[in-house]
């Protein structure tokens, strides 16, 4: 651990630690991920039904990162449901998605 400025003299110090560990508290748990695939598969899908276009998701995934939840999310700012999946059955929409 390294302490940055003296809490006496300085009311504004950092206390900084430093681990390669997560928390021995925190159980690692590792999420349900979708393959490049599949998320390849959303992308095609939300662009043939029109949900939004190629740039929007780009932009979008360029900043959040491609995954599931990001592209989630593109389809719940623009129809308000909570997923692709969702969107496909609440609609009827026959899509070729593969969740």
């Amino acid at each position: 651990m390294n302490l940055i400025g003296d809490k006496t003299t300085n009311p504004t110090f950092l206390l900084l630690a430093y681990s390669s560990k997560p928390p021995t508290n925190q159980p690692l748990i590792k999420h349900n991920m979708k393959t490049t695939a599949q998320l390849d598969a959303m992308y095609d899908e939300m662009i043939n039904l029109e949900l939004c276009s190629t740039d929007e998701i780009e932009l979008v995934t360029g900043i959040n990162g491609y995954k599931e939840e990001t592209l989630n999310e593109i389809v719940y700012y623009k129809t308000g449901y909570n997923s692709l999946e969702q969107y496909l059955e609440c609609t009827g929409m026959d899509g070729d998605l593969t969740l």
